[in-house]
């Protein structure tokens, strides 16, 4: 019989320049998983890892670990409360969507115990960007023709890949970054070079405010009692608006970029459209309106706590979705109506905690000023405002695959800084590198 048990978190372990190699390329291929491999697939990959770092490690998990996942853990409990109400294969899918974002943190903060240097994963989270975006660009040129409009070619291809966007903002976002990584100077504006192009031809509204998102924490421009939150207001509600007014506009055309910015207001927008061309309109807020309709119909505990694992989202009549005709839905893209349905008015609390929880990490102050310390904890903030806006419109982490990578990346940074807190570091783990005043 295997039994966990919790780390002995006196001190870090010691890795071999060999065994550190080889958990680099883990790390990397990891990362890369969703460009070619299905979720489920990929998944399954994240539950090997997590066994064989677990078996390298004796079977020891660190009470910091589960202090990262409690939130999740908490979820699946409300999820059990009404899945017996369920058919087994909806509350299965359910299941796997909690279970996978476990998966993922877990893998990241596991391996980070075998790389143990925070400069040496984001070299490979950058080279990890750059292989994803070769790899986006090659499919694009593949499949690309004089008649192919690029949104014809994304919905062929896929928008791109999350960990590019990550890559990217750590390259031109951080203004230490070069000199922190050590890449020679052809190669650093290759990689920029290379994820601009995936993240253009991606036609992505979310990469592209996520990529915004990442550049302006790891700037410092986000600080606790500041201008910048003023700032950042002030344009955010300048920006809303005018896309709010954008969105008004009835002869909009679906195919330009900019138009479909102008139209997200409106295409979020809870609301009972009637007529079916609006309904394909503003799909996510006529499906945020029927998953409102559905937590309402449920009872006082099933609103605290959700109507758990296997709910689903009555649409009230069959809809065609992939190649299919569906009236009930397991997920949908607002992800906090998901919550609701699923989690209940406290889960969708628990979930904010979490998102907050990252958010206010970049709030400490270091007196040393590290840049080891510093970029980690931006980082972490960085993840905490994508997944704050992300969950609006493609359920955040709780997403198929868009932020797999993301969370390995999350997981394995908050080990870093995890590993920073106990008594014995040696010399080498922090960067001798200092922001610039």
């Amino acid at each position: 019989m295997i039994r966990v048990r919790l780390a002995n978190e006196s001190s870090p372990p010691i890795v071999k320049d060999g065994s550190r190699r080889f958990f680099s390329l883990i790390f990397v291929a990891l990362l890369l998983l969703d460009a070619v491999f299905s979720a489920g697939i990929a998944s399954a990959f994240y539950v090997i890892a997590i066994v064989g770092c677990l078996f390298s490690t004796g079977w020891r998990i660190e009470r910091k670990f589960l202090n990262l996942i409690i939130p999740f853990l908490v979820l699946f409990l409300f999820g059990i409360f009404g899945a017996i109400f369920h058919p087994l294969y909806d509350v299965i899918k359910d299941v796997w969507y909690l279970v996978k974002i476990i998966c993922a943190l877990g893998v990241g903060y596991l391996l980070m115990h075998h790389l143990t240097s925070l400069q040496q994963m984001i070299r490979l989270v950058i080279v990890a960007a750059v292989i994803a975006a070769t790899l986006h660009l090659f499919q694009t040129a593949w499949y690309f023709q004089a008649s192919t409009s690029l949104f014809e070619l994304r919905n062929k291809i896929g928008g791109g890949y999350f960990v590019t966007v990550l890559g990217l903002g750590l390259l031109v976002g951080y203004k230490q970054i070069r000199k922190y990584i050590g890449f020679d100077i052809g190669f650093y504006y290759l990689a920029i070079l290379l994820c601009v192009g995936s993240l253009v031809i991606s036609m992505s509204r979310t990469n592209i405010v996520s990529f915004i998102l990442v550049c302006i924490i790891l700037r410092g421009w986000v600080r606790p009692k500041s201008k910048s939150f003023l700032i950042l207001g002030l344009l955010g509600g300048g920006v809303a608006v005018m896309l709010f007014l954008g969105g008004l506009d009835s002869n909009r055309d679906e195919t330009s970029l900019i138009n479909k910015f102008s139209h997200s207001i409106t295409e979020v927008s809870i609301s009972d459209y009637g007529d079916l061309s609006d309904i394909n309109a503003n799909w996510r807020g006529f499906e945020g309106y029927r998953a409102n309709l559905t937590y309402l119909q449920g009872n006082l505990p099933e609103k605290l706590f959700g109507q758990g694992f296997g709910s689903l989202i009555d649409l009230g009549f069959y809809m065609p979705l992939g190649g299919s005709d569906i009236r009930y839905l397991p997920i949908i893209h607002n992800g906090y109506m998901y919550l609701l349905i699923k989690f209940g008015f406290l889960g969708v609390l628990i979930y904010f905690y979490f998102i907050f929880k990252l958010i206010r990490i970049n709030w400490k102050i270091s007196t040393q000023k590290l840049v080891d310390l510093v970029l980690a904890r931006r980082l972490i903030s960085s993840f905490g405002w994508v997944f704050l806006v992300s969950t609006l419109v493609i359920t955040g982490v709780f997403n198929k695959s868009v932020f797999d990578s993301s969370l390995i990346i999350l997981g394995a940074t908050m080990a870093w800084l995890n590993l920073q807190n106990k008594p014995r570091i040696s010399s080498g783990r922090l960067a001798a590198l200092r922001l610039n005043n």
